[in-house]
């Protein structure tokens, strides 16, 4: 069983395609602890409800969270899409966390349709955005995860993914100039790193038939680990 974890904004809704094709469940993250508890209880958490070897996938902000719950055990693969292993240095963090806060006062008090115009025309974005609708979300919960789960309080996961003793199937888009500038290496030999053409940060929805064929083929290679 895949469990799926989606980015900030995300619905369970946006896995139903993936669905259709794969055995999935979607978790909504905010079910598992709130962004207040921080990312180290969130993880906590999340462990307690997984059965054993499961197989962890996550999009942009839910692959930050599958790297947290690493620290609490080892799934049986990982599926990152998308996402940021870490900040190297403190003045990184400094100003992603002064953006960070920007963004979630910002998601307090402008109204939605001028938020997302601003959101989805940020430069990681480089396709028709997903639609989402005010009524769908509360917004001092999406303003809490942009201070609580921001970046900038996040480890650099970049040695420990790479010394991790299990598969992981690592996708960015080749339009996403930031992540897809960030080569990864990982030391199980099941491991895969993709950059999908004519992509950018938002794979699956973008390039559903190459993602759905890198995802089928990886879980393939590792069906023997059963």
């Amino acid at each position: 069983m895949i469990y799926a974890l989606p980015g900030f904004l995300g619905l369970p809704s946006d896995w139903s395609a993936l669905k259709k094709e794969l055995s999935l469940t979607s978790i909504d993250p905010y079910q598992i602890a709130q962004p207040e508890q921080g990312l180290h209880k969130w993880a906590q958490e999340f462990n307690k409800i997984l059965p054993k070897e499961p197989i962890l996938l996550g999009y942009s902000m839910g692959a930050r969270l599958c790297m947290h719950a690493l620290l609490e055990n080892f799934p049986k693969a990982l599926i990152l899409i998308s996402g940021n292993p870490g900040l190297k240095t403190q003045e990184e963090k400094k100003k992603r966390l002064e953006l960070d806060l920007i963004w979630a006062e910002r998601f307090q008090k402008e109204s939605w349709e001028t938020l997302m115009h601003s959101w989805n025309n940020r430069s990681v974005f480089s396709a028709a955005p997903l639609i989402r609708y005010e009524k769908d979300y509360c917004r001092n919960i999406l303003s809490s995860t942009l201070n609580h789960w921001s970046l900038a309080h996040q480890i650099d996961f970049s040695t420990i993914l790479e010394q991790t003793p299990i598969p992981i199937l690592w996708i960015t888009g080749k339009l996403d100039k930031a992540y897809s500038k960030k080569p990864m290496k990982f030391s199980h030999p099941l491991s895969q790193s993709w950059i999908v053409p004519s992509s950018g940060h938002r794979v699956p929805w973008e390039q559903p038939k190459a993602f759905l064929k890198i995802l089928q083929q990886f879980l393939k290679s590792i069906e023997a680990l059963e």
